[in-house]
């Protein structure tokens, strides 16, 4: 008997709930493609999405670096410019810079291996005067050089 005759034989009954479950199946079936295939779809567009939110976001991050360097170069232009101006101020003061035919002993240290070197140098001089050996790396400025520095720094008017 196939399957077709052993459905005719059976009452409406059977008949119309095996309708109403081909009809679910089916409904299911149809369902679970459409949202397969829209899922697919989805995740080629999230991706194109996420990957344009990516690009802008490494752009933005790009330019936020760009723009910190660049202020800081100009920092430093201007810091560098402020203490040539000094630099050219106590020249003028005081006079050229010189190498004198007189020579100073140096200790010079490898900073690699703390191998110590005797070195014999000529004296540099500012105005005829030698500036001497600075041998400790904790020196600071005298204190007009670093008024001069400081004066050359700030800004010349300041308000709130």
């Amino acid at each position: 008997m196939s399957l077709i005759q052993h459905v005719k034989t059976q009452s409406i009954r059977f008949k119309l709930v095996g309708l109403g479950l081909a009809s679910i199946l089916m409904t299911a079936a149809t369902m679970i493609a459409v949202g397969a295939w829209q899922t697919t779809n989805f995740a080629a567009v999230t991706e194109d999405q996420v990957d344009t939110l990516i690009e802008k976001d490494l752009t933005y991050v790009a330019q936020g670096v760009y723009n910190l360097i660049k202020a800081q170069d100009e920092s430093v232009q201007q810091t560098v410019g402020h203490n040539l101006n000094v630099a050219r101020h106590v020249l003028a003061q005081y006079g050229s810079v010189t190498l004198s035919d007189e020579r100073a002993e140096w200790n010079a240290i490898n900073q690699y291996t703390q191998a110590a070197n005797q070195e014999s140098l000529p004296q540099m001089t500012v105005g005829g005067v030698w500036l001497g050996q600075i041998t400790t790396p904790t020196w600071q400025h005298p204190s007009s050089m670093t008024s001069l520095a400081w004066s050359a720094a700030r800004p010349r008017s300041f308000s709130v």
